[in-house]
This record gives C-alpha cells, sequence and structure tokens, in this order.
C-alpha cells in the first residue's frame, strides 16, 4: 500500500508533471488511476452518507415545495462533495497528462497520439455539452427538427465510448507492444 501511495505523489512532484519525455510503466500508471478513483469514490461516499444521515450541509432546509431541481441539487451535501472533488481533478490534470503520455511512450507510440486521443475526446465531451444545452434550452423546440438533437448525443455518447475503450487498450498494452520491430522473424 506505501509503494501506492508512493508512487501517485511521486507523479505530482514539478519535476514529473511537466515530463513528456520519458516512459511510464504500467504499474505506475495504473497505481495513479487507482488511487484517483478510490479519492473519488470516498468523496461520494462521504457525500451520499451526509446527505442519507440528513445533515444540512448547505442549507437545505431553506429549500421551498416548490425548488426547481437544479435548486434542490444546489442544497444538497453531494453538490458540495461534488464541487470539491472537481476542483481536486481539475488540479491533477497536469499530471494525468504527463503520465499518460509517458505510457503511450512507453507502449512504443509516440506523445503525439495521446494528445490527439486527448483532443478527439474533449471534442466529443464539448459536442456532448452543447447537445445537453441546446435540448435543455427552449430553443430546442424551435430549432431542430425532431430527432436530431438525440441523434447528435447518441452519435456523441458512442463515439466517446469508442474513444475511452481504445484509449484504455493503448494504456493496459505492455511495455513496447506498439514499437516498431526491426528484426527479422
Amino acid at each position: 500500500m506505501n509503494k501506492i501511495w508512493k508512487t501517485f505523489f511521486s507523479a505530482w512532484s514539478p519535476n514529473k508533471i511537466f515530463d513528456y519525455r520519458g516512459k511510464a510503466t504500467p504499474a505506475e500508471f495504473w497505481y495513479f488511476v487507482l488511487v484517483l478513483f478510490a479519492i473519488q469514490g470516498a468523496a461520494h461516499l462521504s457525500g451520499l452518507t451526509l446527505g442519507l444521515l440528513g445533515v444540512d450541509v448547505i442549507g437545505a432546509g431553506d429549500a421551498t415545495p416548490d425548488a426547481t431541481y437544479l435548486q434542490l441539487m444546489a442544497s444538497s451535501p453531494f453538490f458540495a462533495m461534488i464541487g470539491a472533488i472537481s476542483m481536486f481533478f481539475i488540479a491533477s490534470i497536469l499530471p494525468s497528462l504527463s503520465l499518460m503520455t509517458r505510457r503511450y511512450r512507453d507502449t512504443g507510440l509516440k506523445g503525439w497520439h495521446c494528445a490527439a486521443m486527448v483532443i478527439a475526446g474533449t471534442a466529443v465531451f464539448i459536442g456532448s455539452l452543447v447537445s445537453l444545452a441546446v435540448g435543455m434550452s427552449g430553443a430546442y423546440a424551435t430549432t431542430w427538427k425532431s430527432g436530431m438533437l438525440e441523434m447528435a448525443m447518441v452519435f456523441c455518447m458512442i463515439t466517446a465510448e469508442v474513444l475511452f475503450f481504445a484509449h484504455v487498450f493503448i494504456l493496459a498494452a505492455p511495455t513496447d507492444a506498439f514499437a516498431k520491430r526491426t528484426d527479422k522473424e
């Protein structure tokens, strides 16, 4: 367990955050991901527990019976945990990108392959947000033909899933799995 934490905290060191040239072993990468998931799970579990216990973290007692969904979400303890964990994950973007790039390089791919995957994933995420925003606004009924928004959202979700599984496949590959072989067999 000590090795896992040591590996996680080493990814946050200034010399590792901006290191895009080296290589990262599978253990180094997956220990980092394991700790990120554990922190996220603990935050969600504590927010859910506080909500189930009825702890009034942000003033949920002020909610009126005719409160909107957004007002109810803002008054829940779970929402406070979402905000805290979101700030943590925003802070972890740089170490994650550095580690992913080094992991790509360890599998034999170039760092630019990782950048292309991240850019494509970001574009799909933005497309999903735009589709969701249009769907939630009143403009949906007047500007979109029936079914167009749903098709756009399904396309974004399918594309995101394909990118996710391709990304995980690459990150789970053994060292030098994609390296070009020069030896004749």
